[in-house]
């Protein structure tokens, strides 16, 4: 016969010892989408391009250009991921010191979708990768 206060106790024990060995899995998966993201992407449009480089160290920068080498200054700062969203914040340059949130719609090997609602309208940024 079993002891139904044994078998909560068990099946208590069981769910909590799931969860902690589930939760380095879970950190692992906001470090992947970290790595995943560090490089350098170049936004493309008619007259020029927007490049984007996100360092490993947390540090970004972000001006025109055609590839990483001829990028003129823009506005540089810090960066992380928070959930689903990187986060920028300019030292230098337009907003400096004041958060910038952009959701990460996709993230693949070559393509990042940046999105970002500014005065009520939705905006979207497609970046392409250039660099590791």
């Amino acid at each position: 016969m079993r002891c139904p206060i044994t078998s909560r106790k068990i099946h208590f024990s069981l769910a909590v010892l799931t969860l902690l060995l589930a939760l380095p899995l879970l950190q692992g998966c906001a470090k992947s989408k970290q790595s995943q993201i560090v490089g350098s992407w170049r936004m493309p449009s008619p007259m020029y391009s927007i490049i984007l480089s996100l360092n490993a160290d947390g540090t970004y920068t972000r001006g025109v250009g055609q590839d990483k080498a001829s990028v003129s200054a823009g506005e540089s700062g810090a960066w992380r991921i928070d959930g689903s969203n990187l986060v920028m914040v300019p030292k230098v340059g337009l907003g400096a010191g004041k958060e910038c949130r952009f959701t990460i719609s996709q993230l693949d090997s070559d393509k990042l979708v940046l999105t970002q609602t500014v005065m009520n309208l939705p905006t979207v940024q497609t970046y392409q990768r250039i660099g590791g």
